[in-house]
């Protein structure tokens, strides 16, 4: 006589594991304790800027970043943001 093959996925779903965060509380399926947030705000996506600098000054921010343990390209997108507000405030673009 042939084996019955059971399904793993239904198998497992069946059984009930403890609910770690309150000892009290009943045990609580599987499927149910590995749910994740859905997080409803996706990252912008970025795009590629490319810039032809003089070396030296190139040079010049590169070591001063390193310096003062910060990263060129934090430093780049703080320095834009900033700008671009002084621009639209200039431009009258501010809502």
């Amino acid at each position: 006589m042939a084996k019955k093959r059971v399904n793993s996925t239904h198998a497992n779903s069946q059984r009930l594991m403890p609910n770690t965060s309150d000892p009290d509380a009943p045990p609580v399926p599987p499927a149910v304790r590995r749910r994740r947030p859905v997080i409803e705000v996706q990252p912008e996506a970025p795009k590629r800027l490319s810039v032809n600098l003089p070396a030296t000054l190139h040079t010049r921010f590169k070591t001063a970043c390193s310096a003062t343990n910060r990263q060129m390209m934090a430093e780049i997108v703080q320095f834009v943001e900033r700008r671009t507000a002084e621009l639209e405030a200039e431009a009258g673009l501010n809502g």
